[in-house]
């Protein structure tokens, strides 16, 4: 059995991170590389505010109006930040045109359309499906 100095493993895990072709998010947190993933969707009536495309470290929208039981509107976005272990984090945003690209791509939610199911999670469950899409893209 071999050894494989720390700092190799973490340089591999970085690069495959950053390119897409990683082992994806629970990996990822199990590494030890990343320390915490969160995401989240944003509705039209939230007060939404990126910095230079990039999520402040404060809560970045909350929601419009005294009423917070109103209905929050459709989802128009999706993001997503992950922190590492040495303090770093990265954030990335996703617009709804972004998420609804990915999704009519997939190949369960074409066949959704053409039989008429709505047992889909795209369908059933799409905020879900928007806040994966997004984490996918960030790890």
């Amino acid at each position: 059995m071999s050894v494989v100095p720390a700092d190799l493993v973490d340089r591999r895990l970085d690069r495959e991170m950053r390119w897409g072709s990683g082992p994806g998010p629970a990996a990822a947190v199990r590494s030890g590389f990343v320390r915490s993933v969160n995401s989240w969707v944003v509705h039209e009536k939230a007060v939404f505010s990126p910095v230079n495309g990039r999520m402040p470290k404060h809560i970045p929208f909350i929601p419009r109006g005294a009423d917070l039981l109103e209905a929050p509107g459709p989802v128009i976005a999706a993001w997503c930040r992950y922190r590492t272990r040495d303090g770093g984090d990265e954030s990335t945003i996703m617009t709804l045109r972004e998420i609804w690209a990915i999704r009519d791509r997939s190949q369960g939610y074409r066949s959704a359309i053409k039989y008429n199911k709505t047992d889909n999670p795209w369908i059933s469950d799409f905020e879900e499906m928007a806040k994966k899409t997004v984490v996918r893209r960030t790890l």
